[in-house]
């Protein structure tokens, strides 16, 4: 069985593949150049995953959701004959299929599992007691020392390996370099668009702020990742409803395609602001986008519902602002063609379908729509210790380093949670690095989408009692390279960090204390150049 959704994505990359065959080659020579001898396993693992008979398929967000649509075209050029079943969605969209899900045969997916917080998490959401024969759960490899993980969850994983921690490290860089070499964008709600030529930066130079936002890893593999900021002032809607907005522009001259990310950075949003914004939205969509409509007008009802709903207006704002931007400069970007898996997964082929449609005459009405202030809820506390971490990364190193110092930090203090098996922070908001990094609230985005790109953060939404909707940022898979680097970095200079009372100088401390017997077994892969 070949469900709608799957067989729309199939053709599509299946065309994509006949139009540009020389894209794919690139892609597979590049993607096994840099994963070596982990390439064909992950070749192997997604094979499996396309042909087994489940009825849905749930990719974890954000970089297995990722990896798929990397690895799909490059399996159907060479597998003609492979059989795709059942239904991939993301694990964002578990919310709207969930009815469904308990009905049907299920699998859940991921790369790595590291302590196995999100995949426990997950997992409870679909059946908390562990009671369901219909659901399975298949990795590719998972730490031997998965601490998050309870014993009746463990019973249910099949992996293709356990790892060493050293393992996990050198795939989990390599899977970072496969993304931002690729030139794939590292998002898991979010439409990209695809574009055959780069971006005329002299037609930017009036209207526009254009920020150079490679880091370290994108330099190495050769891609650019610029941000474009708008001098002019933002429509009620983008402004009200966000902190920051932004064009997201990523290349590399090896691949002949250019990535569009218009990008909303959304504020705190209540409840009531929610449906108000939803209600507006289907009243003025509903004569020719009848799934998004519904969609948008769906319950609200249980926490998960409404962190889904939070999703798809985010998803909403960034079309829009990049609607807007199209219309007001025309020729300047190109936002024709979307990249189809993305968003697809997460809110149904109908419904994406419909945000890929929508053209600026369909939403100017809603540029005036205004998100009431939502006061900071006394219930929405940041955590203390993190929070102070934060502070004190902002005073003691250069900008550069103040969100890979904080969110390695935060990456720590999670790993004590694990160990006494505590529940998981949640991260700080998106709105405390707004007030923490300074007035200049382009230096805070920045970094922000920095730390993104390189995957040593990312970011999700946070449901409080029904009532508010807060984005908030955590640790990501890769915050662990920076203390390796800054290690790495102190040893060739032969310095030593005489600053002992430093948050940078604790971390390192208790890095070497817990990892120093595995340093020489770390061989983080060079970068393929």
């Amino acid at each position: 069985m070949i469900m709608k959704l799957t067989s729309t994505i199939i053709t599509r990359y299946r065309e994509y593949a006949q139009e540009f065959p020389k894209q794919i080659e690139y892609l597979e020579r590049v993607t096994s150049s840099i994963l070596d001898r982990n390439y064909d396993l992950l070749y192997d693992y997604f094979c499996n995953v396309l042909d087994s008979e489940e009825d849905y398929k749930i990719l974890r967000a954000r970089r297995c959701q990722v990896l798929f649509r990397i690895f799909l075209p490059i399996i159907l050029k060479n597998e003609s004959d492979i059989q795709v079943r059942g239904m991939f969605i993301s694990s964002h969209a578990v919310p709207k299929y969930k009815d469904d899900l308990m009905k049907s045969s299920v699998v859940i997916l991921d790369d790595i599992v590291i302590h196995g917080q999100g995949l426990q998490k997950l997992y409870e959401e679909l059946d908390e007691n562990f009671e369901k024969e219909n659901i399975r759960v298949y990795v590719h490899k998972m730490d031997r020392n998965a601490d998050a993980i309870t014993d009746s969850l463990r019973k249910k994983i099949k992996t293709d390996s356990e790892v060493y921690d050293w393992e996990w490290r050198e795939l989990s860089t390599q899977l970072v370099n496969v993304i931002q070499a690729t030139v794939t964008s590292y998002v898991s709600y979010v439409e990209t668009y695809i574009a055959s030529g780069p971006v005329d930066l002299g037609k930017l130079e009036n209207a526009f702020i254009v920020e150079d936002n490679t880091n370290i890893d994108q330099k190495n593999v050769g891609t650019d990742a610029l941000v474009f900021f708008e001098k002019e002032e933002l429509p009620a809607l983008i402004k009200t409803g966000g902190y920051d907005a932004c064009v997201r522009y990523y290349r590399n001259d090896k691949i002949p395609q250019t990535l569009y990310v218009p990008y909303v950075f959304m504020k705190n949003v209540s409840f009531s602001d929610i449906a108000a914004f939803c209600e507006a939205c289907a009243k003025q969509l509903k004569d020719r986008y009848c799934a998004l409509a519904g969609e948008l007008l769906s319950g609200q009802e249980e926490d998960h519902q409404l962190k889904y709903k939070a999703y798809l207006m985010n998803s909403l704002l960034n079309r829009v602002y990049g609607l807007y931007l199209d219309h007001k400069y025309p020729g300047v970007f190109d936002f024709s063609t979307g990249e189809w898996a993305t968003l697809s997964m997460c809110f149904g082929n109908d419904v994406a379908e419909d945000i890929e449609g929508l053209v600026f005459e369909d939403i100017i009405d809603l540029l005036d729509f205004q998100f009431n202030e939502t006061p900071y809820n006394e219930r929405v506390l940041e955590n203390e210790t993190l929070l102070g971490g934060l502070e004190r990364a902002i005073k003691e190193v250069g900008e550069n380093e103040i969100l890979s110092l904080y969110f390695y930090f935060d990456r720590y203090q999670d790993e004590e949670h694990v160990r006494r098996r505590e529940k998981r922070e949640n991260g700080l908001s998106i709105k405390t690095f707004y007030d923490k990094l300074g007035e200049d609230i382009h230096r805070s985005s920045r970094l922000q989408l920095k730390s993104w790109d390189a995957g040593t953060a990312a970011c999700d939404m946070v449901v409080f009692d029904k009532e508010l909707v807060c984005p908030f940022a955590r640790a990501g898979e890769q915050s662990f390279r920076y203390i390796a680097d800054k290690i790495k970095e102190l040893e060739e200079a032969n310095m030593e960090n005489d600053s002992e009372d430093s948050l940078q100088y604790e971390l390192i401390k208790h890095f070497l204390k817990v990892n120093g017997n595995y340093l020489g077994e770390w061989e983080l892969p060079s970068v393929y150049c």
